[in-house]
């Protein structure tokens, strides 16, 4: 019914937004038309994951927290000057200038 009015209205046809097609494309789907063993796949793919994630629920492990690879780089060579400043490896200043190169400081402007 409101695309009969819109058709009806006195808005010309090229300004009104395009009708959705079938070519948007999905993260899961390599194509805009997948055959039907390929859907059957990742139906089983997708089940196969909440059947997982349900078991680790049902067992009370959370789920594991992502972390961006910088972050985790950064903590284990933070980690490495304090072992090695510990050991006795690294004196003071080598220490401290290590991790002057390490971290990097994001300032909100």
């Amino acid at each position: 019914m409101a695309v009969q009015r819109q058709l009806n209205a006195s808005v010309p046809l090229s300004s009104m937004p395009p009708f959705p097609t079938n070519s948007v494309r999905t993260t899961k789907q390599s194509h805009s038309h997948p055959s039907l063993y390929r859907l059957i796949d990742n139906l089983r793919k997708d089940n196969a994951l909440v059947v997982v994630a349900l078991e680790a629920e049902s067992r009370g492990k959370p789920p594991r927290k992502r972390v961006r690879r910088a972050t985790r780089d950064l903590q284990e060579r933070l980690f490495n000057l304090c072992v090695a400043r510990r050991d006795g490896q690294k004196s003071v200043p080598e220490f401290l200038r290590g991790a002057g190169h390490a971290i990097r400081f994001v300032y909100a402007s």
